[in-house]
């Protein structure tokens, strides 16, 4: 399947984009279309990572387009703990349990498996790829920029300090340490490991120092941050308030394309709709979402 498309989101040429915030916000919002009719037949992807969204350049007259793929493992939703399969990065920690248990559990890969799971994924997905595009479009001149990045991009790696095994205890006392954070059981081979992401609140601290730092318009600026904050809102939202794939879909239609307020200045008015027409909007969401269809194919 992979090689049937240009690329996946991870190999996005961020230098040759033209309007790099709008694509990100439009390109992404697509998959949450797809996830959108994984979910309505109960369904869980189960592996929502950069890697598995090819992006479709082949009809160049026509929208842009992706296509969610790695359908190996999708599983029905569940309510107890099944075995889990996918990149361990994009694994909802609370899906394994309290902060006591989630590393426990996740190295034996006992958790649930649910939509709100997806979206941590998608929303994770869509961090990195704002500080991918940030790695690409500041100039390497700018250490201190790219410091941060790599800081928020790469996690710490927690090894044992005793032997080559975490004993549970030890599991349980990270898990409660680093509770604010992304951290999950790595599942490499001998000394175990444990990688720890930063937390919503060293997201939000260091992100607008980078964003300042891009060669884009202080209104694309203000976009990616628009975007980005929202991005990091859901991914540290419980589970129950997590946005899920339509929601998202429509609230990434928003930020992309918000609402003019009304103007008795032609000029001002005129500005705004040449503004506004520049960007595409996201497609509307997929007939195939009707209960009718539900058993259609997942893709978009």
């Amino acid at each position: 399947m992979m090689k049937a498309y240009s690329h996946n989101f991870g190999e996005i040429d961020w230098a040759n984009i033209s309007n790099p915030t709008q694509y990100l916000i439009r390109m992404t919002g697509l998959v949450t279309q797809a996830l959108s009719v994984v979910h309505s037949v109960g369904d869980v992807h189960r592996d929502v990572k950069e890697g598995n969204v090819m992006v479709d350049e082949k009809e160049t007259d026509s929208p842009d387009s992706i296509k969610l793929i790695d359908y190996d493992t999708v599983k029905p939703s569940s309510s107890e703990p099944v075995y889990i399969m996918a990149t361990v990065e994009y694994l909802n920690p609370s899906s394994f349990g309290n902060t006591q248990e989630t590393l426990i559990n996740q190295r034996s890969r006992r958790g649930l498996q649910r939509p709100c799971d997806d979206m941590f994924a998608f929303f994770h997905m869509g961090i990195r790829m704002t500080l991918q595009l940030c790695k690409e479009l500041i100039p390497k001149t700018d250490r201190a920029a790219h410091q941060d990045i790599q800081a928020l991009y790469e996690p710490t790696i927690l090894n044992p300090e005793d032997g080559l095994i975490f004993s549970d205890m030890e599991l349980k006392e990270l898990g409660e340490k680093y509770a604010k954070h992304h951290i999950y059981y790595t599942h490499s081979m001998f000394p175990q490991s444990v990688a720890i992401l930063p937390s919503a609140e060293i997201y939000m601290q260091t992100l607008p120092k980078i964003l300042v730092k891009l060669p884009l318009l202080d209104a694309s600026q203000q976009l990616l941050e628009e975007y980005v904050t929202y991005c990091i809102d859901q991914k540290f939202s419980s589970d129950i308030k997590r946005h899920g794939a339509t929601t998202a879909n429509l609230a990434l239609q928003r930020i992309l394309t918000p609402p003019v307020e009304a103007s008795d200045n032609r000029n001002v008015l005129k500005r705004r709709r040449i503004q506004e027409e520049s960007p595409k909007t996201l497609p509307p969401i997929s007939p195939f979402l009707r209960p009718e269809a539900q058993d259609q194919k997942h893709t978009v």
